[in-house]
């Protein structure tokens, strides 16, 4: 007999010894679940399972299992942080194997931006195993971060209920069955990783929660913390709420120790402050030492104003939080209030083998980072919801635990199965195809499926057949229905590297991105799908609607283009067209473009530079400091004329210094003028200045009057017979 099975034979055996009647009714009720278990693990291969390695590989074949049948049944074309974070784990793969120096170094850099790409190392086995493949990729997710996730979660159970051997196991079980969590990894995103640094920085903290081993505790807790926001940056909120528990707990254990004395109390308190500033002086460094980019970018830029357009009202994000976990709420309620002795009292539980500072301590870790996001950021998303993964899979292993501690009536020992019945119902609500959930019991996710799936594909053969490897193209949509990103990955999907479609990045969000004005000077084709395609608001994404108000209601410039006969019929009822270019934009209409645009979009939006290239044909990247202040362009032979337009603040006068710098001293001179237009038509031209500028300094400047738009231009002589020599021009504008 195994272990469990002579365990649950001596608690049947011993309890209520006397012989009363009241001990022989509940022998009687235990007796048929007491003997089905014994049958179980009587078995050899019952005996397996109910050892570690058995449960462990019990916990791997469940999630590749799932995993797989979740990742076949999917039908799309990928987009945005669906399809870029694989992206990321692909490059990132393939350039470890040609060169693992040059690999590491990427990712130390890949910090300055946006995503970084450390979560990505530990998948290379897995993409090179899977060939790069999603599933490869997914499965990576779920057994680099998702599974150690859970069992560092089960150690933290075991803390909170030392005695019990099993606590762990039912934590790691029930974590598996909860489907927000698996949502999050089955949608591309690694941010599991980030909890599983967190878990174990409480783990870390659980071993002495006073802190008393300060010298190796506090540095340990520090770097996780700082890795964990290297990981996922919106995970500093999520370590906000961690510190914020942490100093807590040592205030409350202080003022215990105080014992009302006011010169030992300060004496406490400066203790609290000594060890807080040393966790965060270790957080900073390992942000210093492994991710400086990130540090900058935390330091230069302003992320609550950039993702603005994303954040809703408290309430809205609070709902999307109860609708994300839906019924598992009223377990981790229950899980959290049984800790409580009167309750324990009321429902027979044996709550006494708790380590109650533990439970307390994740109570108050998943309020406040429920509070914390609610208040601050207020945004809405899968990856999201992780914040409270650990304080909702804790809570409900804690009302399992207690159920099953020392059961005493056959109501306690439904309740057990009851639960992981419902667990299993609700992995089922949370996963399968909306059309089979009869009852939704949780935010549902489904496998991403797509009906349109082969008017794509042909929209993408009719995109190559009409601009393939010459004209580019400008998506005017911002939806999981149509978006620039899903043309381009359909195009990978259906014809590998062979891709020749060219696709303009095209603003999608007010606060974080730029006005169209450039990429619709630029594009040969426009795609616009009739009903407006948004994913946010209309009102935060007025850089998209903009341009599809412009072929909807015939602005000035749309007469540029023509609307090609063939349509492309997408699911829900939209239409798609193609517009096709015509003639050049002229000067005066980029000018009038523009003014509609400003008052149209009403704000300047969060990632527009001061300058917009509104040369159509040039090939130039415009490159500018973390300030967003200091230009710089190289003009090359390809684009020896560049234009840029003033779309900046408006200074109350416009000055000009900059600096051109040449290669070689025989390189021809580069002319340099600044054309001020009145922005009421006919456009006319109020101010031209031109200067040439060999190598050296050069200064314009002209008085502000009125509505007024300034147009800066760079151009290198070519008519001399001396060779271009690719001059970098610097340009800022000051008061």
């Amino acid at each position: 007999m195994s272990l469990l099975g002579k365990r649950l034979k001596i608690r049947f055996f011993t309890t209520n010894t006397l012989g009363s009647k009241d001990s022989k009714r509940k022998k009687l009720r235990a007796f048929v679940p007491l003997s089905l278990c014994g049958l179980v693990f009587r078995h050899p291969l019952g005996k397996l399972l109910v050892k570690p390695q058995g449960l462990f590989l019990i916990v791997i074949f469940f999630a590749g299992f799932l995993t797989t049948l979740y990742v076949s049944n999917e039908h799309i074309f990928y987009w945005w942080d669906y399809a870029f974070y694989k992206e990321i784990a692909d490059d990132t793969s393939r350039m470890f194997i040609q060169n693992p120096f040059q690999a590491l170094k990427a990712v130390y850099f890949s910090t300055w931006l946006d995503y970084n790409y450390y979560f990505a190392l530990p998948l290379i086995p897995f993409m090179e195993l899977f060939k790069y493949s999603r599933l490869g990729y997914i499965i990576g997710l779920v057994f680099v971060y998702h599974i150690p996730m859970l069992i560092v979660s089960g150690h933290i159970a075991r803390r909170i209920f030392p005695s019990h051997t099993y606590a762990g196991w039912i934590t790691i079980f029930t974590g598996a069955l909860i489907p927000a969590f698996w949502a999050s990894a089955f949608r591309g995103y690694p941010d599991t990783g980030a909890v599983l640094l967190i878990a174990v920085a409480i783990v870390i903290y659980l071993l002495d929660m006073e802190l008393k081993k300060w010298r190796l505790q506090l540095p340990v807790i520090g770097i996780l913390c700082g890795l964990a926001i290297i990981f996922r940056r919106h995970f500093a909120y999520n370590v906000a709420s961690l510190l914020f528990s942490i100093g807590a707990f040592l205030l409350f254990f202080a003022l215990q120790r105080s014992e009302k004395n006011w010169r030992k109390g300060l004496s406490e308190f400066w203790n609290v402050l000594i060890k807080m500033q040393i966790i965060l002086a270790f957080l900073v460094l390992s942000i210093v030492l492994l991710a400086p980019g990130l540090l900058l970018n935390i330091i230069y830029v302003n992320y609550l104003s950039l993702y603005s357009s994303y954040s809703l009202n408290p309430f809205q994000v609070f709902v999307y939080f109860l609708k994300t976990y839906g019924v598992l709420w009223f377990l981790v309620v229950l899980g959290f209030a049984s800790g409580i002795p009167k309750i324990q009292k009321v429902f027979q539980l044996e709550g006494e083998n708790a380590d109650q500072k533990s439970l307390c301590f994740i109570l108050l870790f998943g309020v406040t980072s429920v509070f914390i996001w609610v208040a601050i950021p207020r945004q809405t998303g899968t990856q999201y919801m992780l914040h409270v993964a650990l304080p909702i899979l804790l809570g409900i292993s804690a009302l399992i635990v207690w159920v099953i501690i020392k059961p005493k009536t056959l109501v306690h020992w439904l309740l057990t199965p009851g639960i992981f019945l419902l667990l299993g119902y609700n992995l089922w609500a949370g996963l399968a195809p909306v059309h089979l959930v009869p009852i939704p019991t949780t935010l549902n996710h489904p496998p991403l499926y797509r009906p349109d799936y082969d008017e794509v594909a042909r929209l993408v053969a009719y995109l190559r057949e009409i601009a393939g490897g010459n004209g580019s193209i400008y998506i005017a949509d911002s939806s999981k229905l149509m978006n620039d990103e899903i043309i381009h990955h359909a195009e990978v999907s259906l014809y590998g590297e062979h891709t020749s479609l060219r696709i303009l990045h095209s603003p999608q969000i007010d606060s974080r991105d730029f006005y169209p004005l450039a990429p619709l000077l630029q594009a040969e084709y426009v795609v616009v799908t009739t009903p407006f395609q948004y994913h946010l608001s209309e009102d935060e994404q007025k850089v998209v609607k903009f341009v599809f108000d412009i072929f909807s209601y015939q602005w000035k410039i749309r007469k540029d283009f023509k609307k090609l006969p063939e349509e492309f019929h997408l699911y829900d009822g939209a239409v798609l067209s193609v517009y096709k270019r015509q003639v050049p934009t002229s000067l005066e209409t980029t000018l009038l473009t523009f003014s509609q645009m400003r008052k149209y979009i009403g704000r300047l939006p969060g990632g527009q530079p001061d300058w917009i290239l509104i040369t159509p044909s040039a090939e130039a990247s415009l490159v500018y400091d973390i300030n967003g202040k200091k230009h710089s362009v190289t003009i090359s032979k390809d684009s020896p004329s560049l234009s840029f337009l003033y779309a900046g603040a408006d200074p109350a006068q416009y000055l000009i210094t900059g600096k051109a710098k040449f290669s070689d001293e025989g390189c021809p001179p580069v002319g340099v003028s600044m054309q001020v237009f009145s922005l009421s038509e006919p456009m006319p031209m109020l101010y031209l200045k031109q200067i040439t500028s060999g190598a050296g300094d050069f200064v314009l400047n002209i008085e502000k009057t009125g509505a007024i738009a300034l147009v800066l231009s760079f151009q290198q002589n070519t008519t001399l017979s001396i060779p271009l020599c690719n001059p970098i021009l610097e340009w800022e504008m000051s008061e």
